[in-house]
């Protein structure tokens, strides 16, 4: 689609979210087993994070027209074409995103 929003349902004490844009067709969410369960429709993806400490891999097509990611409704990531707005600046090629309040 045109737009997907990734949300975390929950602000965690610990935990991060590290985002890289590559050149893949798909957006890619990794995280540890167990540690949360995911839903989804075409302009929605939602991690069911409560409770949860654990880190994810997020990858994100340099090629999607819009991308935002929340936190608890917060926006702490938005990619629109080429620009990209994130809650911490880039180092190494990965956004290291915190995922507490």
């Amino acid at each position: 689609g045109d737009r997907l929003v990734v949300r975390f349902d929950s602000a965690q004490a610990t935990g991060e979210v590290l985002v890289s844009l590559t050149d893949a067709g798909e957006v890619t969410v990794r995280a540890p087993a167990g540690a949360v369960t995911f839903t989804s429709d075409s302009e929605l993806l939602s991690i069911h994070n409560p409770e949860a400490s654990a880190s994810y891999a997020l990858e994100i097509p340099r090629s999607a027209p819009r991308v935002e990611i929340q936190v608890a409704g917060a926006r702490i990531f938005l990619k629109e074409g080429d620009r990209v707005t994130a809650a911490a600046p880039p180092a190494e090629g990965l956004y290291r995103l915190p995922l507490q309040p």
